[in-house]
């Protein structure tokens, strides 16, 4: 249980780590980007509309950055939930049929509910 923890927290930290810089990046260069295309609206080198075409550009590329972060983050989550599930079925039966048991033959069960109160939300 510990590993498995310890895998999860190692997960979490790298996602987090992911994010903050994925963040980071994306704030500095549409900061950096922004105030030298303002700069050159006041300037009259550029247009308005140019700058806005600046930041919807910069949306646009954006946009599949945070879609790969998602993916990054359930195939590190997968890979991670199917190597505690091979460890999960390589641990030994507790209780294991002995070499004489016998098979069941015509035993069929059966659940009956009587008498169940259930509860209306």
């Amino acid at each position: 249980m510990k590993d498995y923890q310890r895998a999860e927290f190692n997960v979490i930290a790298s996602l987090n780590f992911l994010n903050l810089t994925q963040n980071g990046i994306i704030s500095i260069g549409l900061l950096a980007g922004s105030l030298l295309v303002a700069y050159q609206v006041s300037r009259g080198e550029r247009t308005v509309g140019e700058f806005v075409s600046f930041l919807t550009y910069l949306t646009q590329l954006y946009g599949p950055l945070n879609i790969l972060g998602t993916l990054y983050r359930s195939m590190v989550t997968t890979v991670v939930d199917a190597d505690n599930l091979m460890k999960l079925l390589a641990e030994p039966t507790e209780i294991v049929d002995s070499a004489s048991a016998k098979e069941l033959v015509g035993v069929q069960g059966a659940i009956d509910f009587d008498n169940v109160i259930t509860a209306h939300s």
